[in-house]
């Protein structure tokens, strides 16, 4: 990618909010309940500040050695060969994401739209979709970002309307919704939620603009998405009573149906229809990291090549766990640790390593 097709901040703000905001938003509420009970809100407060923490850490390590960076960042930090495995973590890392997020989707329309039809159906399909944008370069994957902010505004409205109808007193019901423990382990659950900032590895290595406004986008669609987050979790815990919500499995869709319009009978499936741009904008962002490492790793190999590989073995994982019925709390064992390592404890690492070698830099030209 030349400079002038570099990702500029606004382009970095629209990535990082859309990935952030994939198919788990419809899961996130129940999740939540589960651990938490009403104390969700406050799960997803706290999951967005250690997320700003991470997306800090990209940050600094990114633009440790000057004002200009690349994607091929970690291994400058780690050296070739940490660097090097690291890189090959992060593939293995995508491509697991890709096919729980594919699979999440094809399961949510599978309940909710096409009761019928096949999940390999549905699965390849979507893949299709994330392998054109994902070739078409990450410019390509920020243009679709108008019609996810369009799902996204009418989201909000659907859940502004519904306001008056909630029953905020439902917030304080259970003396321990706010403990200690509760509270710890639903941040366990909204840190799945969160994930897609780690791409900005990839995203800032294509970026053009300058630092502090590289750091100001993505902090702010981490922010908007913690609020988004924080919204759903309190709209969702003030419309449905504790007993309602042990038979519902997406309860945001639910919230989301008992509203009707006169020219939109079934807003949930007007929802469904537009959120699958923000899904297709998730994996395809991961494509293009699993694709874009590989290629550094091995570059005889071609991008197109890469990418079809890819696409080809998330979707056959994707059947895979729905063929053998995994449940979401096996996935979630596979996710939490996974995700806490390569978005936050690389982060962290790699800032230290880039702060360490930067003042040990500093003190060898001191001494000449």
């Amino acid at each position: 990618m030349t400079s002038s097709q570099g990702l500029k901040s606004r382009s970095i703000f629209s990535l990082v909010a859309l990935s952030q905001l994939g198919v788990s938003i419809f899961s996130l509420p129940l999740g939540l309940f589960m651990v938490t009970k009403q104390g969700g809100w406050v799960s997803c407060l706290i999951t967005g500040a250690i997320t700003q923490l991470a997306i800090c850490c990209i940050w600094y390590a990114s633009y440790s050695e000057s004002k200009q960076t690349s994607i091929d960042r970690l291994r400058s930090i780690f050296g070739r060969w940490i660097g090097s495995l690291i890189m090959s973590g992060y593939i293995l890392y995508s491509l697991f994401i890709i096919s729980v997020v594919l699979y999440y989707w094809a399961d949510i329309t599978r309940a909710w739209i096409f009761r019928s039809t096949p999940l390999l159906f549905t699965g390849v399909l979507l893949t299709m979709l994330a392998v054109y944008l994902s070739l078409g370069g990450i410019q390509a994957i920020s243009r679709f970002a108008p019609i996810g902010y369009l799902g996204l505004f009418l989201l909000f409205f659907i859940v502004i309307t519904v306001i008056p109808e909630l029953k905020p007193s439902r917030l304080f019901v259970g003396s321990n919704s706010y403990g200690f423990m509760p509270v710890t382990k639903g941040v366990g659950i909204a840190v799945q939620s969160m994930l897609g900032f780690e791409i900005l590895w990839l995203w800032i290595g294509h970026s053009t603009d300058r630092p502090k406004k590289i750091l100001l986008a993505a902090s702010m669609a981490n922010w908007c998405v913690t609020l988004i987050y924080m919204l759903i979790v309190i709209s969702c815990n003030s419309f449905f009573s504790d007993g309602q919500f042990r038979f519902i499995s997406y309860p945001l869709l639910y919230l989301i149906k008992s509203k009707a319009f006169i020219f939109i009978e079934r807003t949930d499936l007007f929802i469904l229809s537009f959120w699958i741009s923000n899904v297709l904008i998730t994996m395809s962002a991961y494509l293009s990291l699993a694709s874009s490492y590989f290629q550094i790793l091995f570059p005889r190999v071609g991008l197109r090549t890469i990418t079809y590989c890819f696409a080809l073995i998330t979707a056959v994982l994707a059947y895979l766990i729905g063929d053998n019925d995994i449940s979401e709390a096996s996935l979630t064992r596979l996710i939490l640790p996974m995700g806490i390592g390569f978005a936050f404890l690389i982060p962290l690492i790699a800032t230290v390593k880039a702060k360490l070698t930067h003042l040990a830099e500093g003190r060898i030209r001191a001494d000449k």
